[in-house]
């Protein structure tokens, strides 16, 4: 299928979702990931976007956390060793698996992903 029209105002749509999304659910990626999805955007560009905008929001969630004195260290460093390895190992899978994904199939693969954590924020709530 042709791409569909590259919305004017969609990053910055996406950038205001994800921050607001990011400071009550956590999940500042999912506005992001639609708007890649919507326009189709190749599995490996999608990685990279999503990678960069992942580690750009979260330095700035530490330096805004740190700045403003709630960063608990002591709470994050155990933490950290539980959680770290295994998303180290979740980001693996992820670009080893999605870059060789056509772009439909990752399209699918990513809307299914948000569908699926959006449903679980509503049910924790």
């Amino acid at each position: 299928r042709r791409p569909t029209r590259p919305l004017r105002a969609g990053p910055a749509l996406a950038g205001a979702a994800g921050g607001f999304l990011g400071a009550t659910t956590s999940f500042s990626g999912m506005s992001v990931a639609l708007l890649l999805a919507r326009e189709r955007v190749a599995p490996r560009e999608a990685l990279a976007d999503l990678s960069v905008y992942a580690v750009v929001v979260s330095l700035f969630v530490l330096a805004t956390l740190t700045a403003s004195g709630e960063l608990v260290t002591e709470a994050l460093v155990p933490a950290s060793l539980v959680w770290l390895p295994v998303a180290l190992a979740g980001v693996w899978a992820g670009t080893t698996l999605g870059a060789r994904l056509p772009v439909e199939a990752f399209r699918r693969v990513t809307l299914a992903v948000v569908l699926v954590c959006g449903a679980a924020t509503v049910l924790s709530a």
